[in-house]
Formats: C-alpha cells, sequence, structure tokens
C-alpha cells in the first residue's frame, strides 16, 4: 500500500486521495470517521500526531496552526494537493542504483551535456573529469546515493535549462564540490517539505515546512510537476553558489567553514517557502529577488 502524505490532526486517519482530483474538493479520509472533513471539524482534533497506516510521522502542526484554528483551516491542502504530494514522495523515494538502465540514462545524459563530444563508459559511468565539476570521485554514483535519482534528475535539468550559468559556476567553483554540494541541496528539499521515504524526521531538533509553506509548495506542483522541485533546487544552486563567492573573499575562509555556506542556503530555501509562491512564475521571480539581495561581504 502507498504511504500517503497525510495532513491535519484528525483521530488516527489516514488521507488518501481518491478518484478524480478536484481542485476545491476536501481531503477524503476514512469513510468512518467522516468527522474529519466537512463541517465537523473541530479544534480539538489539531492535538494528535497525523500518521500512516505504517506510522509515518507526515504533519504535524506548528503552535500557531494548532492555537489557532483559522490559520488551519485556511491553509487547509484539498486532495489534488495531497496527492501530488504523494507523487512527489514516490519520485523522490527512489533510490539512484547504478544497475539500473533508466538510471544511468540520466547519469548518460549529464556527460553529454557537460562533456560533448568525450567518451564515457556507459556501464561504470567511471571518469576523472567528473571531479572537475564538483564530484567526489571517479564515480558520480557515490554522491548520488545521498539525494537518491532526484538528486541526478536535479543537477542534469539545472545544466540543460541554466547552461551559462552552470558554466560560470563551473569556472569559478574549483574552490568547493559543487556537484556534489547540489545533491545536499536535493536532501534538504525533499527533508524539508518531508517527501521522502529515506528520511529520519526528528520534529524537536529539525525544521520542517509549516502548513502554508505545504500549500505552496504543493500548489506549483500540481500546477507543474517536478518542474517546481527542479526550480527551486536550481534557485538553491545558484544561491549557494553566490554566498560561495562573496565568503570565498575572507582570507580566513576556508573549506571548514563550507558548512556556513550550506546553512544559508537552507535558510535561503525556507525564506523563499514562507513568501508562498504560488505559481513557477512567482517562485522564479521571489528565487532572483532574494538572490539579488545577498550582500557584498558575509
Amino acid at each position: 500500500m502507498k504511504e500517503n502524505f497525510c495532513i491535519g490532526e484528525s483521530p488516527k486517519i489516514d488521507y488518501v486521495a481518491l478518484g478524480p482530483i478536484n481542485e476545491t474538493a476536501p481531503l477524503i479520509g476514512d469513510k468512518q470517521n467522516q468527522t474529519a472533513t466537512g463541517s465537523h471539524y473541530n479544534k480539538n482534533s489539531l492535538q494528535s500526531n497525523a500518521r500512516s497506516s505504517s506510522g509515518y510521522d507526515a504533519y504535524t502542526p506548528t503552535c500557531l496552526e494548532s492555537c489557532c484554528f483559522c490559520v488551519y483551516k485556511r491553509y487547509e491542502l484539498n486532495q489534488g494537493q495531497v496527492y501530488v504530494l504523494n507523487e512527489a514522495r514516490d519520485e523522490c523515494s527512489i533510490l539512484f542504483n547504478k544497475e539500473d538502465e533508466a538510471h544511468r540514462f540520466y547519469v548518460i545524459k549529464l556527460w553529454e551535456k557537460v562533456f560533448p563530444g568525450q567518451e564515457l563508459d556507459p556501464v561504470t559511468l567511471k571518469s576523472d573529469q567528473w571531479k572537475t565539476i564538483g564530484f567526489q570521485n571517479v564515480d558520480p554514483s557515490t554522491d548520488f546515493r545521498g539525494g537518491g535519482l532526484m538528486a541526478a534528475r536535479n543537477l542534469l535539468y539545472f545544466t540543460q535549462n541554466y547552461s551559462d550559468k552552470f558554466e560560470r559556476i563551473r569556472k569559478d567553483s574549483h574552490g568547493y564540490l559543487f556537484a556534489a554540494s547540489c545533491v545536499n541541496l536535493t536532501y534538504f528539499i525533499t527533508h524539508y517539505y518531508r517527501i521522502s521515504r529515506n528520511s529520519q524526521y526528528v520534529e524537536k531538533k529539525k525544521k520542517y515546512a509549516n502548513l502554508k509553506d505545504l500549500h505552496g509548495f504543493s500548489s506549483i506542483l500540481r500546477k507543474n510537476g517536478m518542474d517546481a522541485m527542479h526550480e527551486l533546487h536550481a534557485l538553491m544552486a545558484i544561491y549557494m553558489h553566490q554566498v560561495w563567492m562573496v565568503k570565498s573573499r575572507d582570507p580566513n575562509f576556508n573549506m571548514l567553514r563550507f558548512g556556513e555556506v550550506l546553512d544559508s542556503t537552507k535558510k535561503f530555501m525556507m525564506q523563499l517557502a514562507h513568501e508562498s509562491p504560488k505559481s513557477l512564475l512567482e517562485l522564479q521571480t521571489k528565487g532572483d529577488f532574494l538572490i539579488s539581495r545577498i550582500p557584498s561581504q558575509m
């Protein structure tokens, strides 16, 4: 049974997307527990944890959402939004498997884009050239293990759709592992929105997307599919490199402090989520604006 993205805090109801998607339809839950939908919502029901049938923690309301019911109702996800979050979770939970020809396809396409005219073993995928764009060793699949197949898809999308920016980054990023860092960015996104079954979620120690953030992201997913993921990753990659360029001007800055760059990029992702863009264009516009506001000294 598919593990579903659950929202709300109804008493142990496993929400699933059933039948054709209706933009305005409420979430569909267990027919024996219809008090969780329609007019029988009650504020006290927000206090228990929402879990899937396997007990996976999917969404826990923030203090504001728990105390202010009107906030919760305003950003309640409809059936279509739950559906696309489930679909995104399915895609983001695929581990990279070099033995799978369909997985190697993305790496080969990445090679053809970044190293045109050069040969690559289509089975081993190994080459010293991978290190020149920031992979840790000759086999990029070892890095992709940290972000799954989605990490490979995100990086390919970036090189294909932001080729000019990638080439500039390629020339300037010799001081850090750009490609390997992009795998981290994929992990940040899937972890923040809790759309990977391969992550451990500890509510008390980590910050995750609140219901408003999920509402905005799922709206873009619904309209644009996984391009929402790819574009968010691309913006984060551009932001990460810009922050690196600023910080690297400091003679005291070195790779031991690269975590500061990643932390700054995570904050950018969260700030962009809090802006609640509702379309791909709005996501790009707000992202570009925040990138333009990076100070000349950090």
